[in-house]
């Protein structure tokens, strides 16, 4: 696992750069706020104008892709689920030679060599389910929503009086 970090390090950076692009699309057209509101109103709106720019989003996407998405969803999950399933609540580590399952520092139970090696795997297999998922959001992203306009000022404040 190891030499897999860098790897793992490296599939999330595209989902922090969509974060990052998100952010600022969404920051740029938020008007200066010359009045001080109250907390609900402004959580209100702000939520209200998240909502739009998601379901805008999600129509921008073509149909074929949002069942691929929503089928990895339910891929990753179930991956997930078998991921925890099969580590027994802990994690293959070998040491003076000997292998071992531990959780937080205790031996949860001794290791055969092939099962040192199955466990590595199945490690491996629950980090991929996750390098499809967060490489698979920001291509999506990438590739239409940045068609989607950022909700316009008034649309905002459209409950303001």
């Amino acid at each position: 696992m190891t030499t897999v970090w860098p790897l793992h390090l490296a599939t999330m950076a595209p989902f922090f750069a969509m974060v990052i692009s998100f952010v600022a699309k969404q920051k740029k057209d938020w008007p200066r706020r010359e009045v001080k509101r109250s907390y609900f109103t402004s959580w209100r709106e702000s939520n209200s104008a998240h909502r739009k720019f998601t379901g805008q989003l999600i129509r921008s996407v073509p149909v074929p892709v949002r069942l691929i998405c929503i089928a990895v969803f339910i891929y990753v999950g179930i991956n997930f689920a078998l991921f925890l399933m099969n580590l027994e609540g802990g994690a293959p580590q070998a040491q003076n030679g000997r292998y071992y399952l531990k959780s937080h520092g205790l031996i949860i139970r001794e290791l055969t060599e092939e099962e040192f090696h199955r466990f590595r795997a199945y490690e491996l297999r629950g980090f991929a389910g996750h390098w499809i998922l967060f490489s698979l959001i920001p291509t999506v992203y990438f590739a239409w929503g940045h068609r989607v306009e950022s909700v316009s000022k008034t649309d905002r404040h459209e409950g303001e009086c």
